[in-house]
């Protein structure tokens, strides 16, 4: 997931996808997606369809109720009125936990497709990332260093406002703070992207079947270890930054600002509990 460490980070992250109509055609979503990347047959489609379908029954049924459990744990710890950026910290870490399964679990489903692609449809695939790859790269050294920091500074800005109903002029000075000491991983994960595509399209031409999806899968579950130290070092740092981040926002809450905060996880938890009678 590159993330941002945010205060939606601890909420946002955890539904995956709060509007329901969306959530609800996410299988439609993530086939549309792929597309984009490559042409399948109509068999092809199918079984992604039946994959997908797979997948969205299992994050129902067995992590949004894990994603509800923890936003009742923020409620009760907001309502205790007693953060600290440790505290912070420790719904960090299960958001990632929850990022770090749903990954692996759609790496396991999806994989299963790959020993189905021809030669052709192999050759559109990575073809496809590669200059997806190239575009992104070029889009973002177009951009002045001051203009990243800009951006990174107004999403986060944003995102805030949507969980506080507007961001004071001491908050935003934090977040300032927050964005000085962090730089952007853009090109370190685009770095990343692209050798974990070499190694994958390498696979393609050394396994068929079986083999091909067991080493597909298992490159993806180990991928951190073709992650630069850089980026390790910056997304550990995001992490450490993030959770002091969070206190210092919370720190500085109005009372309106702390009621509006809490409608919102009230709220998310609303939706939670909706998907989760969808198909009960």
């Amino acid at each position: 997931m590159p993330k941002k460490i945010s205060l939606a980070l601890a909420l946002i992250l955890l539904v995956g996808c709060s509007n329901q109509m969306a959530y609800n055609h996410l299988d439609w979503l993530v086939s549309w997606y792929v597309d984009d990347y490559v042409e399948l047959n109509t068999a092809q489609e199918e079984k992604l369809q039946t994959l997908l379908d797979d997948l969205l029954i299992w994050h129902r049924q067995v992590e949004l109720p894990v994603y509800h459990n923890q936003l009742t744990g923020l409620q009760n710890d907001v309502n205790n009125g007693d953060m600290s950026a440790p505290l912070w910290l420790s719904h960090i870490v299960q958001v990632r936990g929850h990022l770090s399964r749903v990954r692996n679990k759609a790496n396991l489903s999806l994989t299963q497709l790959a020993a189905d692609l021809s030669k052709n449809q192999v050759t559109e695939l990575f073809d496809n990332l590669h200059s997806k790859n190239e575009e992104s790269q070029e889009e973002f050294n177009e951009l002045s260093s001051v203009k990243v920091q800009e951006q990174r500074f107004e999403k986060l800005h944003d995102t805030f406002d949507d969980f506080l109903g507007a961001v004071s002029e001491q908050q935003e000075l934090i977040i300032q703070e927050y964005i000085n000491k962090t730089s952007s991983n853009t090109l370190a994960y685009i770095h990343f992207n692209t050798t974990l595509q070499g190694i994958a399209r390498g696979m393609f031409t050394q396994f068929s079947g079986a083999a091909l999806t067991d080493n597909l899968y298992n490159l993806f579950v180990e991928s951190g270890q073709y992650k630069s130290n850089e980026l390790k070092q910056n997304s550990a740092l995001k992490i450490e930054l993030g959770a002091q981040l969070l206190n210092d926002i919370y720190a500085t809450l109005s009372p309106k600002q702390l009621v509006y905060f809490k409608d919102e996880i009230s709220d998310l938890k609303l939706t939670l509990s909706e998907l989760m009678a969808v198909g009960a």
